[in-house]
């Protein structure tokens, strides 16, 4: 993908869409909202409006360090309902 003249992730389609670079990259996809958490421990991430977040991290961050998620409606989801789904962004 190029944004403003400048390569910014060069992948397959399914690896960008998963696992985006940047946050250039997520806002260009338009892919959900970026929300700002606390990396706990492997496994967890903190958010004062979310509470706490577990799941098995893609990407390993520094325990009390800062970093973005993002939360999109989930595709495969039956009803018209929120069904959100989180992935971290590798380095926003």
């Amino acid at each position: 993908i190029i944004l403003d003249q400048k390569l910014e992730q060069y992948n397959t389609p399914y690896n960008i869409y998963h696992y985006p670079s940047s946050e250039k990259i997520v806002n260009f996809l338009n892919r959900g909202v970026l929300v700002q958490v606390k990396v706990i421990d492997e496994e967890t991430l903190e958010n004062s409006d979310l509470g706490r977040i577990k799941g098995n991290l893609v990407n390993k961050f520094k325990k009390g360090s800062s970093a973005k998620i993002t939360i999109r409606r989930n595709r495969n989801s039956r009803d018209r309902r929120l069904s959100p789904s989180t992935e971290a962004c590798r380095t926003c």
